[in-house]
């Protein structure tokens, strides 16, 4: 039976339970030795990590759908208002009525808390400031102004429903609902599939298995390696170096060469077995370059850039008696350079390109000065460790030591975003908790080093900021404080600040650009 490429069916998805019928499209096909037939699918509504090639016996063609015709324009409606990114009035009231209501002062509705809420604080609900599409607004609350805090005060704890999310673990609701300025309205999906290509080979896994190290991991996403190497079943590649080799003797000849057993650079940090390196692109652009080509078998929302010259690499790694070995970095780009700069590239991927991750722009523009990390990975084998987070407080250390508050570039990827809406909410919940009286978001910002509009997305995050007699305070119910303190005793590790070396780049010294 011949299937057309973009027909969608069921096809049998494996999960931890077994196997599942779940809708799909074909995205592409290929012809083994032997004749037979597989189809590489995309499951819909799932991330692209997700795709895989199957048999025809996982698939139930008695549902098939056929490809559907592509869209024709119909020039006799265009004019102003038409078009692609229009939307009539009816639509535009279909989405205001589907956005998820937001639990800001004006929206906790009698019927929600009626039995809960004080006389005092519901006559103020009247009188409480709103955005006009009823909304909270970051401007509406002045950074500098204090705001009482409350741990479960009578009569404010049942003002609004806590989060039903515990701290640290953020729902996807919320992380959904993050825009690129980090104020919580209604935007695009932010999965590591929100920019879709229209490239069939990009959207498709090139690799089927890399081997490093200790570990066999099968890629998420397309890597631009070069196409000659992603022919074979495995893609070796040197856990300290990063070189990459299309077979196993080419590779164990390698290993018996490599030299190296920690990767290049200064090391700028060490706590019994976890050690972090920095990296300059610009005096270890081979290393940078196959970082990037290895990152992005796990980054789906980066693309890649000419140079790694304005970038630094923060690489994490486990220490034992075979060496350092890497679980994860971040990126970030240098003091310098501005972000109006770059330049993205879609071309063949050739041998003397040197290549470095960066964000696809977002519709709105922030200066790269508030930057902190311009990509982050922990990969995959070192995943569900804690290391992601260490990243993360890592960053935010360093941000601490240059004295300014950092955000990371956007967009974020979906367990990205997860990831910094829990360092997040833990770092503020950890201040909050060891402060006694009132404080002001600026100050809050300028204590954990987070972004005023982090800070304040994370706070309506966790439905901890309340209308009150007139003015705004923020209320931590008893409940989220203990969870909070559970989870502070359950991290095993946490960056120490005193065991890190390292003083802000001298960037004159490190010459022109």
């Amino acid at each position: 039976m011949q299937i057309e490429v973009g027909s969608r069916l069921p096809v049998r998805k494996a999960e931890p339970t077994g196997f599942v019928w779940q809708k799909a499209e074909i995205i592409s096909t290929r012809t083994a030795a032997d004749g037979s037939q597989s189809y590489y699918v995309h499951f819909v509504d799932f991330n692209k990590r997700l795709d895989e090639w199957v048999g025809f016996d996982r698939l139930d063609t008695s549902k098939i759908e056929p490809p559907k015709p592509p869209a024709t324009l119909d020039k006799s409606k265009t004019g102003p208002g038409s078009g692609r990114g229009s939307a009539s009035a009816a639509q535009r009231k279909r989405r205001v009525e589907e956005d998820p209501v937001q639990l800001t002062p004006n929206k906790l509705t009698a019927l929600q808390h009626a039995n809960s809420v004080g006389p005092d604080l519901a006559a103020s609900r009247a009188d409480t400031p709103l955005g006009t599409d009823g909304e909270l607004r970051s401007s509406e609350i002045d950074p500098a102004t204090p705001l009482p805090i409350s741990f479960g005060a009578a009569g404010l704890a049942e003002a609004g429903t806590a989060s039903s999310t515990a701290p640290g673990t953020p729902g996807v609701e919320g992380a959904n609902n993050l825009s690129a300025g980090g104020s919580m309205r209604r935007g695009p999906p932010m999965t590591g599939s929100i920019w879709s290509s229209d490239d069939v080979v990009t959207r498709m896994k090139n690799i089927d298995l890399i081997e490093m190290g200790r570990f066999q991991v099968r890629p998420w996403y397309f890597s631009p390696y070069p196409e000659e190497l992603t022919k074979g079943p495995i893609l070796y590649i040197c856990e300290f170096c990063l070189k990459y080799q299309p077979t196993k003797t080419a590779f164990l000849r390698h290993k018996d060469k490599c030299g190296l057993r920690h990767p290049p650079g200064n090391e700028i940090y060490r706590k019994d077995t976890l050690s972090v390196f920095e990296i300059d692109g610009r005096k270890h652009r081979n290393y940078a370059q196959n970082l990037c080509l290895l990152a992005k078998l796990f980054l789906d929302h980066k693309t890649l850039y000419y140079d790694t010259d304005p970038f630094l690499f923060y690489i994490m790694c486990e220490i034992d008696d075979r060496g350092s070995h890497l679980v994860g970095y971040f990126s970030k780009v240098c003091a310098q350079t501005s972000a109006d700069c770059l330049f993205q590239f879609v071309s063949e991927p050739s041998s003397n390109l040197s290549l470095s991750l960066v964000p696809i722009p977002s519709a709105g523009k922030e200066s790269s000065e508030d930057y902190n990390v311009a990509c982050i990975l922990t990969l995959p084998q070192y995943q569900r460790k804690g290391y992601g987070r260490l990243l993360i407080e890592f960053s935010y250390e360093l941000s601490k030591i240059e004295a300014k508050v950092g955000s990371p570039e956007k967009p974020l990827s979906d367990l990205g975003l997860l990831s910094y809406r829990s360092y997040w909410s833990f770092a503020i919940l950890e201040t909050l908790r060891n402060y006694q009286g009132s404080m002001a978001i600026a100050d809050l910002s300028a204590y954990t080093c987070i972004k005023r509009e982090d800070v304040l997305s994370t706070l309506q995050h966790l439905n901890l900021i309340k209308y009150y007699k007139g003015q705004y305070v923020i209320v931590i119910p008893v409940e989220m404080a203990e969870a909070h303190d559970k989870q502070a005793a359950k991290l095993k590790v946490r960056i120490d600040d005193q065991c890190i070396i390292w003083q802000p780049i001298d960037w004159v010294k490190r010459g022109k650009w």
